[in-house]
């Protein structure tokens, strides 16, 4: 009898606060982000006279298809792009600098472009067909993942091929997300 009341007085209380809208319990969550990336696979590089430089710019518009994306918290940032010779080059070794910028996709987006990598001489070093750059300064990643696109430019210089090219472009974020659901 008296557990029965403890119940009925538990579920009374439960009763209370879903009719006065305080929840009855908030749950979070909180996880590591480790290298996750956006790849964007066979961008086409069109020949060139051989010097000089070359800027593309590829969008990743089905970031919105991320479930959930828009209900997370935390500290994610973008940490580094990397370069994949596919066809027409055997690496990057022509390349005397690099710089890879992000912007939202949304064109009525107030975020401002950013600088993910800039780098020059050694500082854009590659050996072999991959080509790993890292970001110089933390850049909030999650507001550009929540806008309903992300642009990347890409613009390299050096002694670029003379034939067509392709390439994969790998722009990769790290950090811990959070996510709060009231029950």
């Amino acid at each position: 009898m008296l557990i029965q009341k403890g119940g009925a007085l538990v579920l009374g209380a439960g009763l209370v606060m879903f009719t006065t809208g305080c929840p009855l319990l908030e749950v979070s969550l909180e996880a590591e982000v480790k290298d996750v990336c956006l790849t964007y696979p066979d961008l086409e590089v069109p020949a060139s006279d051989g010097t000089g430089s070359l800027s593309h710019h590829i969008v990743f518009d089905d970031v919105q298809s991320i479930e959930g994306i828009d209900q997370l918290d935390g500290n994610v940032e973008f940490t580094h792009v990397v370069l994949r010779a596919k066809s027409g080059v055997a690496d990057f070794s022509f390349l005397e600098s690099a710089r890879i910028e992000v912007a939202s996709g949304d064109p009525g987006s107030t975020l401002p472009e950013l600088s993910i990598v800039d780098c020059a001489g050694a500082d854009c070093a590659s050996e072999g067909a991959e080509m790993t750059l890292f970001s110089g300064s933390p850049v909030d990643a999650l507001a550009y993942l929540r806008s309903s696109a992300v642009e990347i430019g890409i613009e390299v210089t050096g002694a670029l091929p003379t034939t067509a090219w392709t390439m994969d472009v790998d722009v990769c974020v790290r950090g811990k997300i959070r996510i709060s659901q009231s029950l």
